[in-house]
């Protein structure tokens, strides 16, 4: 970020959740909002959404 305030300002914004729901499975959320969540995208503002599950301590 160049925490310089304005038109040209090329910040990014991301926030992550997750949520155990039985003892080996979590929900995660994620939220972005920005320029450049990957290389591609470096130069487009965007908003996007992910939504995922996630195994832990399998054994």
């Amino acid at each position: 970020h160049s925490m310089r305030f304005g038109k040209n300002n090329r910040g990014s914004f991301q926030i992550d959740y997750a949520l155990q729901i039985w003892d080996n499975l979590k929900l995660n959320a994620q939220l972005f909002h920005g320029y450049g969540e990957s290389l591609i995208d470096f130069n487009h503002k965007q908003t996007t959404i992910g939504i995922g599950l996630s195994l832990t301590q399998w054994r």
